[in-house]
Formats: C-alpha cells, sequence, structure tokens
C-alpha cells in the first residue's frame, strides 16, 4: 500500500483558496504570494471514484499595498493530480478581464496542453462554477467553487476509514450536539483517557500508517509516540503545551462534504503554552445522534 503515492500540485497567484479531496479538507491559503505547493494526499483517495474540489476568491495587493478583494488579471489556480510520478490536471482556473467572468481552461500552468487522464487518473471535467463562502479565519467572504469526478485505479485503501461517508446527514441545527463532542473529547484527554480520545482515530492512523510508514498501527502509535503524547505536547524547543478547555467564542459552524462532514473554526480545541498553539484538526461525522471525531486535518497549517 505504501507504494501507491498520490499527491495534489497547486500553483497560485493573486488569489486565496480551499482544497479539498472526498470532502476532506487538504490545503486552506490565505498566503496573497504566488505559491508552489506538492502535498502528500495519499489517506485522502480511494479506488474507483472521488470528488476534488476547489473553493477560490480573488485577492491581491495593488500597487500602494492595498489588500483588494477581487481578481486581478493575474489571477490562476492549477490543481493537478501526481499519482507515481505522472500527472494530471484536474483544474486549469484563470481570470477572463475581458469577460470579467473566471475559467477553466485547456492549458496547464506550464503554458502545455493540458493532459486529463493517464493510466491510473482520469479527470471528469463536467461540473460549474457555483457562489460559495470561503471561511478564513473568522471571517467568511463570497467566493467561486468547483467540483470534479477524478477516477483512480490500482490504489488499495482500508474499508474501515470510509464509514464516516455512510453517517447522517449534518444541518445547521446540529451545532450544540457538535460543541458537546468537542467538550467530550477535551474531558476524555484532560482525564488522561489517551486510549478512549484516539481510539475513534484508529482508522485513520491505520491507513496514514500503511500509506505514509508501510507499517501496523501499533508500529505507527508506538513509533510516533501517539497515545504518551496526546494530553501534552512537547515542542522542538523544549515548551510543553497543554489542552485547554474548548473556547467557543467567535467560531463557526462549517459543514462540510454536502453534510456529511463538520468542525468548528477556528478550532475551539488546542493545546496551549504562553502565546504558542497547536489545534486539534479534528473533524467529525454524526452517527445515530452523536458526532464521531475520526479524522485530523492540517489544512490551516500552510
Amino acid at each position: 500500500m505504501a507504494s501507491d503515492k498520490i499527491s495534489v500540485s497547486i500553483e497560485s497567484t493573486d488569489v486565496v483558496y480551499d482544497v479539498r479531496v472526498n470532502g476532506l479538507p487538504l490545503i486552506k491559503s490565505k498566503k496573497l504570494s504566488p505559491r508552489s505547493l506538492q502535498i502528500p494526499a495519499y489517506h485522502m483517495f480511494k479506488e474507483g471514484s472521488n470528488t476534488l474540489e476547489v473553493n477560490v476568491m480573488g485577492v491581491y495587493k495593488n500597487k500602494d499595498g492595498d489588500i483588494v478583494e477581487e481578481f486581478s488579471h493575474k489571477s490562476s489556480l492549477y490543481v493537478s493530480i501526481v499519482k507515481n510520478g505522472n500527472r494530471v490536471d484536474a483544474f486549469n482556473l484563470s481570470y477572463d478581464s475581458d469577460n470579467k467572468v473566471l475559467v477553466d481552461g485547456n492549458k496547464a500552468y506550464t503554458g502545455k496542453v493540458a493532459k486529463f487522464a493517464s493510466d491510473d487518473v482520469k479527470v471528469v471535467r463536467e461540473g460549474e462554477f457555483v457562489e460559495s463562502d470561503i471561511l478564513l479565519g473568522r471571517f467568511k467572504d463570497e467566493s467561486i467553487s468547483k467540483k470534479k469526478e477524478v477516477i483512480v485505479s490500482k490504489f488499495e485503501t482500508l474499508k474501515d476509514f470510509w464509514v464516516w461517508r455512510e453517517g447522517d446527514q449534518i444541518d445547521s441545527k446540529d451545532l450544540d450536539l457538535l460543541k458537546k463532542a468537542y467538550e467530550n473529547q477535551y474531558q476524555k484527554i484532560k482525564l488522561n483517557d489517551r486510549e478512549g480520545a484516539i481510539k475513534p482515530l484508529y482508522p485513520m492512523y491505520e491507513l496514514v500508517a500503511k500509506k505514509y510508514n508501510g507499517t501496523s498501527l501499533q508500529e505507527y502509535l508506538e513509533d510516533n509516540n501517539v497515545i504518551e503524547t496526546f494530553s501534552n505536547i512537547r515542542t522542538d524547543g523544549g515548551d510543553e503545551l497543554e489542552i485547554s478547555p474548548p473556547d467557543f467564542s467567535r467560531t463557526t459552524f462549517d459543514i462540510l462534504d454536502d453534510g456529511r462532514l463538520a468542525r468548528i473554526f477556528p478550532d475551539p480545541l488546542v493545546w496551549r503554552h504562553g502565546s504558542s498553539k497547536i489545534d486539534s484538526g479534528l473533524l467529525f461525522y454524526k452517527k445515530d445522534g452523536a458526532f464521531i471525531p475520526f479524522f485530523i486535518s492540517n489544512d490551516t497549517d500552510f
């Protein structure tokens, strides 16, 4: 399984954006400078049909250094999938200043004709731009989003990880229930019920262990001191960050994947030491009237 190498390559100018794979947040970029990234995403794809989604907002600095929240003639976002060294283009977004529209063209960021299929990956190009919202810190702004289907073959995954896709529909009325799930998670960590705190995350840890390390779940947990360091996190600088009670002030209920995933953003559950903090990154799905943590996202760390 560890030989199944999939990453997502992103080139951007004069935009902020987030990118999601099968509803799972891959990256949320708030930097205005041109960016070139290649992000490992082995654990987010599965064999067969996948959904790749981009959510983009035009932002740039004018000649006076002021931030302008609109697309410029340089605005662009190119997203491609790289599997075992073979690149397939998925989104080639640029802004047509004459017609004042965002377009998805046939040219890759290199200027060459885009390639939409390889032996193992095929991008289904159907899909329309829709008006959306993008969460940037505590602020929500208008944006444009688009989804595409990506067909992946010769790719092994773990069925247990994908149980969340059979979860219940989530809506805005579930916010208090989600807050309770964060509180429960905090209590387990605070009371040193470390195994109880991370047991719902075992399918994710097992998939990451196999895809990135080629090891078993137990080996991964031991090698990375996951259980031992879950309530207190020691940084490379020697500071020890301790878990803090969830803070739900000035936060937003973030519902993802058309109502199958949820989190509160910015993250209310963090480890702190002075001004330093580490977010939990937890994502939840809903099953039988309760929210269950199952995934740790690092999309806000870029």
